[in-house]
């Protein structure tokens, strides 16, 4: 096992090395790595490489005498250092991607389009199983051409490896309280909000408070806390 991770962490700091392309680096490091494994094998790598051997070569073959690993075994540590940051980004796109349609289709129902630059994700364990839920902080604006705006929060949960939508929920809005999404830990939702206090107008919410939501089954509840009850105004 030892030599396994002796060879992984080789392997990746070759890659590095090799040039600023780490994808690129790794594809050469990788067939460099084939062939210096299989003379250390037969027996070529020594104490006195060949005179026509690189720098390189030589000093690989150098690195992996006493560590000697099967070809093929070597190969597949540098495929998965090759390919595993590509999947980490591709699995991130997707979940993007789901979100951003999930809203999309939310927004095109209200006749209103989403306000992009409020959105916030953060991702936390609600369930109590030990694999985290991305939870999405998001506002809809101008519903049927009006200046309204609701704030939504939304939690999304993985089935097979993908981001799949499982609740959302109103929590704020204008005419009723502002929210901010603060974290998501020990199976909770934090939010600081804005309430409205008596002589507040409709714009401008002035008290403070947090509260905080769990997840039940697929729904949300609010276990308020603080001075945060919502005002609802008329609709302007």
């Amino acid at each position: 096992m030892r030599g396994v991770v002796f060879i992984y962490e080789t392997v990746r700091e070759w890659c590095v090395k090799f040039g600023q392309n780490p994808q690129l680096s790794c594809c050469a490091f990788l067939v460099t790595s084939y062939f210096a494994a299989a003379r250390t094998r037969k027996g070529s790598c020594g104490p006195n490489p060949k005179d026509d051997e690189t720098q390189d070569s030589q000093e690989f073959c150098q690195t992996y005498t006493g560590h000697a690993m099967k070809p093929r075994t070597l190969l597949i540590i540098a495929f998965v250092l090759l390919v595993s940051p590509n999947l980490t980004s591709a699995s991130q796109d997707d979940g993007a991607a789901v979100i951003d349609s999930f809203i999309a289709r939310q927004a095109k129902r209200e006749q209103g389009e989403e306000y992009k630059e409020a959105r916030k994700v953060m991702t936390g364990d609600l369930t109590h199983d030990g694999e985290p839920e991305t939870v999405v902080l998001y506002t809809i604006e101008g519903q049927g051409g009006s200046n309204l705006y609701i704030q939504y929060l939304a939690v999304f949960t993985r089935k097979n490896g993908k981001l799949m939508p499982l609740t959302h929920a109103d929590v704020g809005g204008k005419s009723t309280r502002g929210v901010e999404l603060i974290s998501v830990a020990n199976n909770l939702i934090l939010l600081n909000t804005l309430s409205y206090g008596p002589k507040d107008a409709s714009c401008c919410p002035s008290i403070k408070g947090t509260t905080r939501y769990t997840l039940s089954g697929s729904k949300l509840f609010e276990q308020k806390r603080g001075k945060s009850s919502p005002r609802h105004l008329p609709k302007q």
